[in-house]
């Protein structure tokens, strides 16, 4: 049979071209660019009116807010798991009446009422990575029977299932919180496992607790601690007791043979097992990992971050991380990203391998009260606002390539005692927001030759409004 040409050009098109392909038994031009065939009408007219045509342009992607709230003619949308980047999720799907089918990709976004009262949903699977069930999530989705919870379920909140007719629920080994309400209104659950007490800390428990109190108002529930950890935590726990059982003997094993990650912190077990991190090899395929480790209290080191090569910035990476003693910071690195260690108060080592990262975000550092001392690679351009703010940094030597230094980048550092600026500067703060501001004497060296008289007022504006002591280099020293 002779094949029918189409113009390729007409986008419109697309889902017939390759429908024809099938029938010849032939590739054409469809494969080299990756076009996504989306199954439903609508929601190839609605992805086409936001510019995604191809897989790319679907990783492009970060805010769906409201894509398709209210919209009736959607049915089904599992292309959606090609969205790996999206990061808001709120209200996407609210009010489609008639969406029966979805898959959802393993992203830590946003969903509060993404499914709302969809009322016809039925059918929901969900790819692991993917994190928070925020609240009214699946508020009314009166069809849906059945759920599987991923593995890298960390938070479910008030409300997000309720008026389903869900009658088990399978609660994963490391879910972090669930609020006091996340199950009330559920009238058909029946079942609700709970992991293994061993995984378990005391306010967890009592977490669970009053989960379960709250839930039986509102339906006749029996609530179970599983008697032992998945056979993940298992496989992970038996890796750890390998390689302890390798140092003590001083004989090699497998593990090293396969390339196995087995981290020092049980928190990072924890999380790095529940992406299915269990190589160098795996990490070194992951290009983000933001969300991954946010506000771990209970994390203490992460210095098999180094084998994460594929990652570019460490934005907000860290954050609220309060037990975080030490970090290795990976290669090809190329950002410090703004809030990246915010609130890490018990961090005290820094080791940066990157020998690539231009900019220290805003802040990065801030409220890091134990880091006394760290060492900026060579390549470091700007230093962010407020980027050190709070920290405990005693002594820092600022590399010569940087030319800015963010408003009020080493404020209220009550130990700083001494400060070397660069030779490339041209922007030192605001006046109004010095760099120093509300810091104890700190001796601030610096050349006066190394600037013209503009980047010369600025620094001098800045100290005099605050305690300082200025020590010139004469010539380049």
């Amino acid at each position: 049979m002779e094949r029918e040409s189409f113009d390729f050009d007409t986008k419109r098109h697309l889902g017939l071209a390759k429908k024809t392909r099938q029938q010849a038994e032939d590739k054409d031009t469809i494969d080299n660019v990756n076009f996504i065939h989306f199954e439903d009408p609508e929601v190839e007219r609605v992805c086409h009116e936001h510019g995604v045509y191809t897989y790319e342009d679907a990783r492009k992607v970060t805010n769906m807010y409201e894509w398709f709230i209210f919209n009736s003619k959607i049915e089904t949308f599992d292309e959606l798991k090609y969205f790996r980047n999206v990061e808001n999720l709120d209200t996407t799907f609210r009010g489609c009446v008639n969406l029966i089918r979805v898959t959802i990709p393993g992203v830590a976004a946003a969903t509060s009422h993404m499914f709302f009262n969809c009322s016809y949903l039925s059918i929901v699977t969900i790819e692991e990575g993917f994190s928070n069930f925020d609240d009214f999530m699946f508020y009314g989705c009166q069809r849906l029977k059945k759920i599987t919870l991923p593995k890298s379920t960390v938070f479910i909140a008030d409300k997000a299932f309720a008026y389903t007719n869900i009658i088990d629920l399978f609660i994963p080994d490391y879910i972090e919180q669930m609020a006091s309400k996340s199950l009330i209104f559920m009238y058909y659950l029946k079942r609700v496992s709970l992991p293994c007490k061993d995984l378990l800390a005391g306010d967890q428990i009592a977490m669970f607790e009053i989960v379960r109190q709250n839930t039986v108002k509102s339906a006749c529930t029996m609530f179970s601690y599983r008697e032992k950890p998945t056979e993940v935590y298992e496989s992970y726990h038996s890796l750890g007791l390998a390689k302890k059982a390798r140092t003590i003997s001083g004989e090699k094993d497998e593990i090293d043979n396969v390339g196995i990650i087995v981290p020092e912190d049980p928190v990072v077990a924890e999380i790095l097992h529940r992406f299915n991190i269990r190589t160098y090899e795996d990490a070194a395929r992951v290009t983000d990992i933001n969300g991954w480790f946010k506000y771990k209290k209970k994390m203490k080191k992460f210095n098999e971050l180094k084998f994460f090569t594929g990652i570019k910035s460490t934005y907000g990476m860290f954050e609220g991380c309060e037990m975080l003693e030490s970090v290795t910071i990976p290669m090809n690195v190329e950002n410090i990203g703004d809030e990246a260690f915010f609130g890490c108060s018990v961090l005290r080592e820094v080791k940066i391998e990157s020998k690539k990262i231009r900019l220290i975000g805003y802040k990065a550092f801030m409220d890091c009260t134990s880091l006394k001392h760290i060492d900026l690679p060579e390549s470091l351009e700007s230093v962010g606002s407020c980027s050190f703010r709070h920290s405990g940094i005693e002594s820092i030597d600022i590399p010569d390539r940087v030319y800015n230094i963010g408003d009020r980048a080493f404020s209220r550092c009550e130990d700083l005692l001494r400060v070397k600026l660069p030779k490339g500067l041209t922007y030192f703060g605001d006046t109004d927001h010095d760099v120093f501001q509300g810091t104890s004497p700190v001796e601030v060296v610096y050349d006066k030759s190394w600037y013209d008289i503009g980047v010369i007022r600025d620094i001098q504006t800045n100290l005099n409004n605050c305690c300082y002591q200025v020590k010139f280099y004469d010539g380049d020293k």
